[in-house]
């Protein structure tokens, strides 16, 4: 799945909790942050390792919270690395590794684009827009984006 899925459908199921969507969001990408780096570097088999486990869904949402002391915070972040888990599922995933052995060999390297990745993109980037003009919290945190974006682009002298 692209990031565009992951993002829309968790923030889209994030919305009916009160989680932190900036938050949730990046947890959403997370598994991927840590694993495709370390199969192009060639530190992990392939795109799905250790940051696609359980264990890593439970220690880093518990190190948030062993630092912040916010259980939004780390609630948001377990939602999110749950929910890329979920939604990666119907392919392969070492759900318990390094407790289990697992068989690498039929992990993808990294997917291409087709049916069901257009699919799940597209529902993602529905959830994105559907949740910007619902959902007034998330319409605020999308225009504080802008916002910040739009503060660092020099503006031209007329």
């Amino acid at each position: 799945m692209f990031p565009i899925a992951h993002i829309g459908i968790t923030l889209f199921f994030a919305s009916f909790f009160s989680l932190s969507f900036f938050y949730v969001a990046i947890a959403s990408l997370l598994p991927d942050i840590i694993d495709k780096p370390l199969a192009i570097i060639g530190l992990a088999p392939c795109g799905r390792h250790i940051g696609h486990t359980l264990l890593v869904v439970l220690i880093i949402p518990s190190l948030t919270y062993l630092i912040t002391r916010k259980k939004t915070i780390s609630l948001s972040i377990l939602f999110g690395c749950w929910m890329h888990l979920l939604l990666d599922s119907p392919g392969f995933i070492p759900w318990f590794y390094p407790f289990v052995p697992y068989d690498f060999s039929f992990c993808p390297a990294f997917g291409g684009y087709n049916l069901f990745t257009f699919i799940t993109d597209s529902m993602g980037l529905a959830s994105i827009v559907f949740l910007f003009y619902t959902n007034t919290w998330f319409r605020e945190f999308v225009l504080d984006i802008i916002d910040n974006i739009k503060s660092y682009i020099p503006r031209r002298k007329s």
